[in-house]
């Protein structure tokens, strides 16, 4: 998790745009006012003179994961990269690649669904998903039996059937 401070009268985009170079849409799950990552900022916020403010990234574990062009060619779905990725998956908010880039807004339908007959795929711990997610597809997150904590971003408006069955282990979402 990456945590910064700001001061009064920073303004927070400004101060990310100017500081922060490492840490963008294409490669973190955006920015979180708290550090479980479950509250995005979403406005334009200035630091009152009061007042002092942290916010929270996690940088994406792209090589867990696969991307598709959706079919209004402007937005993607995310899946797991292989059959066999475990711990905890990171996605970022935007996609890019050499001929276009877009947000991700949509966990495929089985995207990080795991075998019921195998041990060892997919069992994830934890996924972070960027507040840029509308939907999070049909079985999704399937008997990941491992998984603790589930983020659900303030913009899903479908959650598909079963998308977190058999996940025995959450305690917070």
């Amino acid at each position: 998790v990456k945590r910064i401070q700001l001061e009064p009268g920073d303004n927070v985009y400004s101060y990310i745009a100017e500081n922060v170079t490492e840490y963008t849409d294409y490669n973190t799950c955006g920015w979180f006012i708290e550090d479980t990552l479950t509250m995005p900022l979403t406005e334009d916020i200035t630091i009152a003179e009061d007042e002092n403010i942290t916010i929270y990234t996690r940088t994406a574990t792209l090589d867990k994961l696969s991307f598709t062009l959706n079919d209004d060619e402007t937005t993607y779905s995310v899946s797991a990269s292989s059959e066999d990725i475990s711990g905890e998956v990171v996605v970022p908010k935007m996609y890019t690649n050499e001929s276009t880039s877009g947000l991700v807004t949509e966990v495929a339908e089985n995207g990080f669904s795991k075998d019921s007959e195998s041990p060892y795929r997919n069992n994830l711990t934890l996924a972070v998903l960027p507040n840029s997610i509308e939907t999070i597809g049909t079985q999704a997150f399937y008997y990941n039996f491992s998984m603790a904590f589930i983020n659900i971003p303030y913009g899903v408006t479908t959650i598909g059937d079963e998308a977190y069955r058999s996940c025995y282990s959450v305690n917070s979402i």
